[in-house]
């Protein structure tokens, strides 16, 4: 019986690596119509991030069924001039993405890791979350 060798690739985030621009902001609750609830974003920065998949969302009509599974974890520069918290919400790719926790890799302020669930597409006024 022989031993089987497994590499395990460290990863290491660059700021070349950081190649996808997104939009973070707040959801507002805007004047309702006809009924149902209306939401606007607002773009507060638009940094640039490393996206990593971490798992598959069970989506139904464009909503996000895993409402507390962090499905994605974004990278993205430090902002000295803007703290981002748990109350932003991100927007990328006609998708938002409802910020988890938000640490500071090794507490360097270099870059910062937001944890984030796929909440549902742009298209849909997200009123389930």
């Amino acid at each position: 019986m022989g031993y089987k060798k497994i590499s395990i690739k460290k990863k290491i985030v660059c700021s070349g690596d950081m190649n996808r621009k997104i939009e973070l902001g707040e959801r507002t609750l805007s004047a309702s119509n006809e009924g149902m609830p209306q939401y606007e974003f607002t773009v507060l920065v638009s940094p640039y991030a490393m996206i990593d998949t971490v798992s598959p969302n069970a989506n139904f009509d464009g909503i996000n069924t895993d409402k507390d599974q962090v499905s994605h974890v974004f990278y993205i520069k430090h902002i000295t001039t803007f703290k981002v918290d748990i109350k932003h919400v991100i927007k990328f790719e006609d998708n938002y993405y409802k910020i988890m926790k938000v640490t500071d890799s090794e507490e360097m302020h270099i870059i910062d890791i937001l944890y984030t669930t796929l909440k549902g597409a742009t298209t849909k006024d997200g009123s389930e979350w």
